[in-house]
């Protein structure tokens, strides 16, 4: 009996392989938590590097390269936004929400990327250290209010963005991360005043005067905790937008 079964056996586990091979063969490998590989494992790459493109280094034709044949791309599109190549890019998988980097004069000079996969801020702060300077804004959209929380780590020219219940503004070890921003390296005011202004220099005084305005939103990082401030806070949103 035992030897009349052995080829039943083997017929239908050679049926089910080939069930699944088929199954796979129809279904399109996504590369998945690409931004969170970089950010947490550094693979390829630390932060501001990301699968090679660094912000300040990288040309805007490496940009384009990498976008137009990556398998985590899916769909660029390019616009001219306040003196810069606007370039959004959707992610494999994604049902809504862009990628975004910025190009300015034929460089690299932000990427703006959602977090792919769970990631909290304690796995950051374990991994990097606090961050040198937070800032925290309401919502400016009305309804559902939240508490957008923005920090940024000098060294690694990284601004990692939370979204917090209005209800309970405080931040956590297990708080996750909704989007990670990469600059070149640089302290905070000129971060601040590239985002507005370009990198073209002297400054307007004009300009001088807005930028010290928007570093007085930024307080030293002091822990976990509300990040609620008085007086009301203003929404930190990314410099230079209307």
């Amino acid at each position: 009996m035992k030897q009349g079964r052995t080829p039943v056996r083997r017929a239908l586990a050679i049926s089910l392989l080939a069930a699944i091979t088929y199954l796979n063969s129809c279904i399109s490998p996504e590369p998945e938590g690409l931004v969170a590989q970089g950010l947490l494992m550094g693979e390829p790459c630390s932060p501001p590097c990301w699968q090679g493109l660094v912000p300040g280094t990288s040309t805007e034709a490496e940009v384009d390269e990498f976008l137009a044949h990556s398998e985590y791309v899916d769909g660029v599109y390019k616009d001219d936004y306040w003196k810069t190549h606007a370039i959004r890019w959707r992610p494999m998988g994604r049902m809504s929400g862009d990628n975004s980097f910025a190009a300015r004069n034929g460089m690299l000079v932000l990427m703006r990327m959602y977090v792919d996969s769970e990631v909290t801020l304690g796995q950051v702060v374990d991994r990097y250290g606090p961050p040198d300077k937070y800032a925290a804004g309401r919502s400016v959209h009305p309804e559902p209010v939240y508490i957008v929380a923005v920090l940024f780590y000098r060294e690694h020219g990284m601004i990692l963005e939370l979204h917090l219940p209005e209800d309970d503004p405080e931040l956590r070890p297990q708080t996750e991360l909704l989007s990670v921003e990469y600059y070149e390296p640089a302290p905070l005011e000129e971060v601040l005043s590239a985002s507005a202004f370009g990198i073209s220099k002297p400054r307007t005084q004009e300009e001088i005067e807005w930028i010290e305005n928007a570093i007085e939103d930024w307080d030293d990082w002091e822990g976990y905790g509300s990040v609620i401030r008085e007086p009301a806070m203003l929404p930190p949103g990314p410099p230079g937008a209307p």
